[in-house]
């Protein structure tokens, strides 16, 4: 048919001219949609883009003077639908699964040759460092909450929440498809039209696919082995409020599909039950709307914060060995967690198998389970009393682990032991005073910045009070007793054994002004951002010029042919002429 209401609605409100106007989200079936509506409206159906910052009104003028169109399509026109006198406007959209519409958006725009932003970042980064740039763009809500964003706008910013304003639209709206349930959307697309243009009809469009079809459970499940447990779960927080409105819209069409429990295999039931956590995490953010106290809420944005205000700058051991061009056989990981880092070491073929020793049994169970079909083993012991096979390993990774080792100079020998010669140690870690217990000279520097910070740059969300000073922590009252027990010694009592080749030091009282659970403070205000840019400058300088000694340190070391005889001297123990440094 040529326009689709060539018969007689059956509707009483049928005087009025109806237009259906369909909001285009990016990634979302819409190149599908608009084949339908082309081929049921011919002439009577057209695009339209909009400038940013458009008025809903912004397609009025445009429908009033050119009354055959009976469909919109738009990626840009924001909601509500515009007010046009004798008209009944029929507002369509589809949901997707958040995380699934960025793999396939960072498809298109990799592929595509536009000289856009997102086009420049996603042929500049794989996926994982993609979301991460977007992420870290102020105001760029592509990657974060993308559908919650659109459908809020259809009310007022002072009219609620973003939350409440977008699930009023979602109840409100005649129609919105889930994108997961296409063919029964469909369904309702057409029983809604149907009233209006008697000839309407849906049929299969698959148009602008930028991957072969598969499960939702298993593209997300491919997604988290793509990007790694870490930067899933922040993307994931990140558009928690996004996964609760797809549940929302799915259940509207019945669908079994990515349901928690469903799916063939406990992988794609442990992803369906996060992403369950997840939009459970976006009612935990919403009551933090009106309450401040919650710790996990003000977690999950700190995350997300640090991607912007990046408040950690060393390179990362992977980029370390990359550019060194370091390839090693077998790897041993120390205090392995989950078992991230030897995966990823392994994905780059920067190490061909792991071994890996953590002193819970729990992250051990659970890096076997994520260790399935790949070179890597795993057991839990004691680091104090470890005991290494000689000539094991050509690489030993620590991160994060040694100031929490009160016999360093035991587990310093069996490392250099378990090396082969020429071997390499990674070591990643808090450096500073032991047990915190800072400098006056620390103290004084970090009290005065945070005394002339604005107050709204001092609240500790996990705590939901204001930091109003820093003081050295009486050693009985940390939270374990080898908590940072011997951090100061680390680097000493290693360089007995071996040779520092690279080092990154930085932090000097960034971890006390600004702490986890403060960071999002920065985020919150356009001055934030360049205010933390200028307090990391303070703290970089002061650290590069020897007024405060860093608090954390990256070292790529070699294993020395003898290790050194009694303690290490001086010269070993603070910044090598010869090792190359960056800060």
């Amino acid at each position: 048919m040529s326009n689709g209401h060539s018969g007689a609605a059956v509707s009483a409100e049928s005087a009025r001219r109806p237009i259906i106007i369909h909001y285009h989200f990016f990634k979302n079936a819409g190149t599908s949609v608009d084949a339908i509506l082309q081929r049921n409206f011919g002439a009577g159906w057209t695009s339209r883009e909009y400038p940013p910052r458009s008025t809903p009104n912004a397609a009025r003028e445009f429908l009033t003077a050119n009354p055959q169109i009976a469909a919109l399509s738009s990626h840009t026109l924001p909601l509500p639908p515009p007010d046009i006198p004798d008209a009944e406007i029929l507002p369509i959209l589809f949901i997707r699964h958040p995380l699934d519409r960025l793999k396939s958006a960072y498809l298109f725009e990799r592929n595509q040759r536009a000289d856009t932003e997102g086009s420049r970042l996603a042929r500049q980064h794989d996926l994982a460092g993609y979301l991460r740039a977007r992420l870290a763009v102020p105001g760029d809500r592509s990657c974060r909450n993308f559908h919650v964003q659109r459908l809020a706008m259809a009310e007022p910013a002072d009219n609620g929440t973003e939350w409440e304003r977008a699930l009023r639209a979602f109840e409100r709206l005649p129609f919105i498809g889930s994108v997961e349930a296409f063919d029964a959307s469909l369904a309702a697309l057409e029983e809604m039209a149907k009233p209006w243009f008697p000839e309407f009809r849906v049929f299969q469009a698959r148009e602008n696919v930028s991957r072969a079809p598969s499960s939702i459970e298993d593209r997300v499940a491919q997604l988290e082995d793509e990007l790694g447990p870490e930067t899933f779960e922040i993307i994931a927080a990140a558009n928690a409020d996004d996964l609760e409105l797809y549940r929302r819209a799915l259940a509207r069409y019945s669908a079994p599909s990515y349901s928690p429990g469903s799916g063939s295999t406990s992988r794609t039931r442990k992803i369906a039950n996060r992403d369950e956590a997840a939009a459970k995490k976006a009612g935990a953010a919403r009551g933090r709307e009106s309450s401040d106290a919650d710790p996990k809420a003000a977690w999950e944005e700190d995350k997300i914060a640090a991607l912007t205000l990046r408040p950690a700058r060393g390179p990362g051991l992977a980029r370390v060995f990359r550019e060194r061009d370091l390839r090693f056989t077998s790897g041993l990981s120390l205090a392995c967690g989950n078992g991230r880092a030897e995966r990823e070491l392994l994905k780059l073929r920067i190490c061909e198998r792991f071994h890996g020793i953590d002193s819970s049994p729990e992250a051990i169970a659970e890096a076997r389970q994520n260790a399935q079909g790949l070179d890597l083993t795993y057991e839990a012991a004691d680091l104090n009393r470890l005991v290494l096979e000689p000539g094991a390993y050509d690489l030993v990774l620590t991160q994060n682990c040694l100031h929490s080792v009160l016999e360093l100079e035991r587990l310093a020998e069996q490392i250099w032991r378990s090396l082969k010669p020429g071997g390499c140690l990674w070591i990643h870690d808090y450096i500073g005073e032991s047990q915190f217990q800072f400098s006056d000279l620390r103290l004084d520097i970090a009290n005065r910045i945070l005394a002339v910070l604005p107050e709204r740059y001092r609240r500790d969300r996990v705590h939901d009070r204001i930091l109003r000073a820093i003081a050295r922590p009486k050693p009985g009252a940390l939270a374990s007793p080898f908590e940072a027990v011997r951090s100061a010694d680390i680097v000493p009592v290693f360089s007995r054994w071996f040779d520092i080749e690279y080092r990154h030091e930085e932090s000097a009282f960034m971890g006390r002004v600004c702490p986890r659970g403060m960071r999002a403070n920065y985020t919150e205000t356009e001055d934030g951002p360049v205010i933390f840019e200028l307090l990391m400058l303070i703290e970089g300088l002061m650290v590069e010029h020897g007024i405060l000694a860093p608090h954390t340190g990256q070292y790529l070391m070699r294993r020395k042919a003898e290790p050194l005889a009694g303690g290490a001297p001086e010269a070993e123990a603070r910044p090598l002429a010869d090792a190359e440094a960056t800060r």
